[in-house]
């Protein structure tokens, strides 16, 4: 009910602002009709090696591989006293892999290809205030528009940000459903926020955040998630950026955030949700090199889970470009979760920017947990190259290898992937 109140709010807001400003047909014929067409045709090969068993027989990962094709196409009008509309569809079509490894590999809905109405919204833009109605990516810490495979997480609903104060940004958002795969269903299925969480019933995210940039090169943001009867979420960071001399910059930041299912919910699907990350991260950026040293650590309550690659849900600074958050037990229950309650990683990263075109990444992260039988030391090393202008100005390449190294037969053992991506922008 307050979800709707919201939408019928900002909804009458936008219609208000449109009557009340002059039309002319011909500029309101000519803003649809000399709109612009965008679009994307991207290919993604997905390899995973084969998972472990536990000592009692049960399977934590299997196998996967295929390579999919698809992408979007898109019209967006022009500028129309601050307003525009926009309808983009997406698809993706296998091209090789078939049954559970197929599956597992996320590139398709299960072992089949699906299309959706993927964008499909109204937009006031002028440039201090960004109202946006209807089915749109997000841009947040913790809900967040992964573009990990072929089709990227999409949500619906209400979003609006000001800068109405100086170096202050101010968001608000009211979200009723989402697409893609960390929506916890079906990837081409539009699922309510709360049934994402696996509740038997509906809700919707309402969300506030602020961005700050007041001092001189430090930037911090503070965020509040609420799914009622489901869930809660703060996130809060900070960064500040030191010029040393003409050739040498630190960067220094921080995060934290703590989830907490509600009463309801824990009810409903006999599960709790009690877990909280802090991390710290300095870069040095030396010429054409960035150095990073991160850590993480996951604390929860024992009994419990965490959901962290929900929503898009990825903001470590640790993780892998494959791996995601898996590495801090993305799903404890049924096994063993009253066990891990703890994990620490470690990470060091060295990025070469060879030009504005290639850029040449290398981390190698250490994480250990108290869950010995569940996921004790797992090293991760990751290798990617990313190119743009591939022999056309519109062309790019991702190219992401990811080893595992676990100690002893539990979740993470030894591990090899591998995902390619190839995108032509049009």
């Amino acid at each position: 009910m307050f979800g709707m109140k919201i939408w019928l709010i900002t909804f009458s807001l936008f219609l208000m602002h449109s009557l009340s400003t002059p039309l002319h047909a011909d500029s309101l014929f000519e803003s649809v009709v000399s709109g612009d067409v965008d679009g994307e045709v991207r290919s993604v090969l997905y390899m995973r090696s084969a998972g472990g068993r536990s000592d009692d027989g049960i399977s934590y990962l299997a196998k996967a591989s295929g390579l999919a094709v698809g992408g979007h196409i898109g019209y967006t009008t022009k500028p129309f006293h601050h307003i525009t509309a926009r309808l983009a569809g997406y698809t993706t079509q296998a091209l090789s892999g078939d049954g559970n490894t197929l599956a597992k590999s996320n590139l398709v809905n299960g072992e089949e290809d699906y299309t959706i109405l993927g964008e499909a919204y109204f937009q006031y833009d002028d440039s201090i205030n960004k109202l946006k109605i209807g089915r749109q990516g997000m841009q947040t810490p913790l809900v967040y528009s992964d573009d990990a495979r072929v089709i990227k997480d999409l949500f619906s609903g209400v979003t609006l940000s000001s800068k109405l104060l100086d170096n202050h940004t101010f968001h608000l958002f009211y979200l009723d459903r989402m697409s893609g795969m960390d929506n916890g269903h079906e990837k081409k299925q539009w699922v309510s926020m709360s049934e994402v969480l696996g509740a038997s019933y509906e809700r919707g995210m309402t969300a506030v955040g602020v961005q700050n940039s007041s001092f001189e090169n430090l930037n911090t943001q503070l965020w509040y998630y609420d799914v009622p009867d489901t869930i809660k979420m703060i996130f809060t960071d900070v960064k500040y950026k030191n010029k040393v001399s003409e050739n040498l910059s630190l960067t220094y930041e921080a995060h934290y955030w703590k989830s907490r299912s509600k009463s309801a919910y824990e009810n409903d699907t006999s599960s709790i949700i009690d877990y909280y990350f802090a991390g710290a991260r300095i870069s040095a950026e030396i010429d054409k090199f960035t150095l990073q040293l991160a850590y993480d650590h996951m604390g929860k309550e024992a009994g419990t889970k965490t959901i962290h690659e929900y929503y898009g849900n990825f903001a470590e600074y640790t993780y892998g470009f494959l791996l995601g958050s898996g590495a801090y037990g993305a799903e404890l229950a049924p096994i063993n979760p009253n066990n891990m309650t703890s994990m620490d990683a470690l990470k060091a990263t060295v990025q070469y920017h060879y030009n504005k075109d290639t850029h040449l990444y290398s981390g190698y992260m250490m994480a250990t947990s108290d869950d010995k039988n569940y996921q004790s030391d797992v090293n991760i090393l990751d290798i990617a190259l990313f190119m743009s202008n591939v022999g056309h100005k519109d062309v790019s390449l991702a190219l992401i290898y990811e080893n595992w190294d676990s100690d002893g037969n539990n979740f993470f053992i030894d591990n090899n992937l591998l995902r390619t991506t190839v995108k032509f922008k049009f």
